[in-house]
């Protein structure tokens, strides 16, 4: 089963869907990782193009408490690494080797 806090009740498809319709008007908007990804400082220099592949992206995921009304496109890479790490610190020490 999916992320609970992806489902449709909870508006992931629907600011999905209104960035989708902003980046169609726009053209193009930069990714918005402020860092998260490990792989730059500041804000990610990628600039998503309409019909490029986005992932809408957390400023605070929902893992640490976040609600997904701060979320913005990222460029795949940002999101996919920034969970990915995420993912390994949440397991890393979510566990108790030693008992």
């Amino acid at each position: 089963m999916a992320d609970p806090g992806y489902r449709h009740a909870d508006g992931h498809p629907q600011r999905r869907k209104m960035w989708a319709d902003t980046l169609h008007s726009a053209g193009s908007i930069q990714c918005g990782c402020k860092g998260a990804c490990q792989e730059h400082t500041g804000q990610c220099p990628v600039i998503i193009n309409d019909g490029d592949a986005w992932d809408l992206g957390h400023g605070v995921s929902l893992h640490e408490g976040g609600t997904g009304e701060d979320s913005v496109p990222e460029c795949v890479r940002c999101n996919r690494v920034a969970g990915q790490l995420l993912g390994q610190a949440s397991f890393r020490f979510s566990r108790n080797w030693w008992g």
